[in-house]
């Protein structure tokens, strides 16, 4: 989702005019008219302090949302607890409220004939667009109550294997996030701990909520 369209959405259910919106975020009009063309990409600290104020939302959920969702503005005070299941999102809004930027959401790629991952978003460090970092939660590869650790590096080394090496841009790293919210993904966390990667000129990391695997 862009900002202009989250800026757009916002002010429609609002039932604000542009010059109304300017007014409750300190900018002229055409400040407004600029978000919703999308000719500002992004906002700034002080646009985005002043969108959480309109909205009474941190600046966090904020930013998941225009990065992520595309409902409509009644869902947003609901967002956390709708993005519990894909804690990625939220990782993404807090790397670029860090940063980063955003270059890209969710995508597909076809592993084999019968395996397609979903990859949440890729990252890249700002004023080194070569340093892009790919993002996904760990809900994206349990497909029932139970993953064994075998399982788990199975599909785990495949899809990394295909995406770091298979692709026309060079990525520098992926980061997987686990919600410690969630039994299971707190389990395969303890497991993943334990992983030794071999014949990948890569360093897996791990800390309290994620784990990354970057080259050398």
């Amino acid at each position: 989702m862009a900002f202009s369209v989250f800026t757009r959405n916002i002010r429609k259910n609002l039932g604000l005019t542009q010059q109304e919106l300017a007014n409750r975020l300190g900018v002229n009009r055409s400040a407004v008219r600029q978000f919703e063309a999308d000719i500002i990409h992004m906002p700034s600290n002080r646009v985005l302090s002043a969108f959480c104020d309109l909205l009474s939302l941190d600046p966090l959920t904020v930013m998941t949302y225009i990065l992520f969702d595309s409902n409509d503005y009644s869902t947003m005070h609901n967002w956390k607890e709708q993005v519990g299941g894909n804690i990625s999102y939220r990782y993404c809004a807090y790397l670029v409220l860090n940063g980063w930027n955003f270059d890209s959401g969710v995508q597909l790629y076809r592993i084999n004939e019968g395996a397609i991952r979903r990859i949440t978003a890729t990252v890249s460090k700002k004023r080194e667009s070569d340093k892009k970092i790919m993002i996904n939660s760990i809900e994206s590869y349990i497909s029932g109550t139970y993953i064994t650790t075998a399982q788990m590096l199975e599909i785990f080394g495949s899809t990394l294997g295909y995406i770091l090496c298979s692709q026309d841009i060079k990525y520098k790293g992926y980061h997987l996030v686990f919600n410690s919210k969630i039994n299971l993904e707190v389990q395969l966390f303890n497991k993943y701990k334990t992983i030794v990667t071999e014949k990948l000129n890569y360093d897996l990391r791990v800390n309290n909520s994620c784990a990354s695997c970057n080259e050398k």
